[in-house]
């Protein structure tokens, strides 16, 4: 049995056990806790805002741009990047409501996995049809009126309102969708 110590708490003696007092926190046992919980909270916080930056960085589907072949029918327009591949012809909407002058709008088809396009009537039955995933990453892209480009929020990606990669880190201009109207609806294959 280990020896017994005597200490004085300033009234009367009190006697422990020799490896010190049992159910009786010490300053460095409270400072080594804090430390504990700290450095734990640290890390969860750290994982918490890491798996944020991994949606934002790597976001769902990047890799399945970047790993879509080649359209065989090449560009659809000069430097408008691949064409859209054949497939079932999707509605965007009645073409009506696609107005000329106004600024480009974000459409979305398809419910499990909605795929993003920019529309805008260029006059007449005109109309321009850009897929909203950018080259870079595969994040949607946005209109900003204000400095006239389409704008990457994920690295700040920006593309001239044809489609164009004019700054930052996308490797070519959005991909250009073929359309026409069709009963009265803009349709894209």
């Amino acid at each position: 049995m280990p020896e017994e110590t005597t200490k004085h708490s300033g009234t009367a003696p009190v006697t422990y056990p020799a490896d010190g007092p049992q159910g009786v926190s010490t300053p460095s046992d409270r400072l080594r806790r804090q430390l504990i919980k700290g450095g734990a909270g640290t890390v969860l916080a750290v994982a918490a805002v890491w798996a944020g930056w991994t949606k934002v960085l790597f976001p769902e589907g990047a890799d399945k741009i970047a790993a879509a072949p080649p359209s065989p029918q090449g560009a659809a327009a000069p430097g408008a990047g691949p064409a859209a591949p054949a497939g079932p012809a999707k509605s965007l909407g009645a073409a009506a409501s696609f107005k000329a002058g106004d600024p480009p709008k974000l459409v979305l088809i398809g419910t499990d996995n909605p795929q993003p396009y920019l529309v805008e009537n260029l006059g007449g039955d005109q109309f321009r049809v850009l897929s909203a995933l950018c080259t870079h990453k595969g994040c949607t892209v946005d209109w900003s009126a204000k400095d006239n480009v389409y704008i990457c929020p994920c690295h700040y990606g920006k593309f001239s309102r044809d489609g164009k990669n004019v700054s930052g880190p996308p490797p070519s201009p959005l991909e250009a969708v073929p359309a026409h109207v069709e009963n009265g609806n803009l349709v894209v294959s």
